[in-house]
Formats: C-alpha cells, structure tokens, sequence
C-alpha cells in the first residue's frame, strides 16, 4: 500500500520510493556559553567602576539592588555596605543614604 503522496507523484509520472521511517532531524548546533569573570574584589557588595576610577557600592536588599554610593577606596566601600547590612538586620528601615559622587 502506498502513501497518498506516492501515488500522487505515481499518477504525474514520476517514480519515487517512499520509506516509512521519517528521516532524522539535524542536531541544532549548541553555543558554547562564555564563563563567567570572576571579580577580584573580596568584599560582597561592591564593585569597581573603571571608567571612573570609583569603588561603587551596591548590595542587594532581598532581590532589590541598594545604591550606597561610589567611594574611592574598596575598604570605605565595604565598610558602607557592612553598616547598611547591620542596621537592616537590626530592623531600620529609614537608613540615611548619601548623595551620589565620590567619598
């Protein structure tokens, strides 16, 4: 018994052989994914910004990244992000926060 697309191109004058196997699908070609870089800063919550030669620091209040300011040293950085992470420990919510430029 043929397939109906058989007989169809039997009819038109054509002869084909039909297999009941579908051919296999070419395998998608996979992206290598790049690894990440890993910071050279040992403090949680701050990060350096090379255009501005400024330590900036940002830690994460739940899923909400916290602005805290730039500073021009990583320690003063860390330290900012260590109080802020205190006084929210301790359950303040109204924490003072500085305005931007560098400290």
């Amino acid at each position: 018994m043929r397939s109906l697309a058989a007989d169809i191109l039997a009819r038109a004058g054509r002869q084909v052989r039909v297999t009941a196997e579908p051919m296999p699908a070419a395998p998608a070609p996979k992206r290598e994914r790049q690894p990440r870089k890993r910071s050279t800063n040992p403090y949680y919550g701050v990060h350096y910004l090379a255009t501005k030669n400024v330590y900036r620091a940002r830690p994460r209040d739940g899923r909400r990244p916290v602005d805290l300011g730039s500073f021009t040293t990583a320690e003063r950085a860390a330290l900012a992000v260590r109080l802020y992470l205190l006084w929210r420990g301790r359950g303040h919510t109204d924490i003072p926060r500085p305005p931007y430029g560098k400290y």
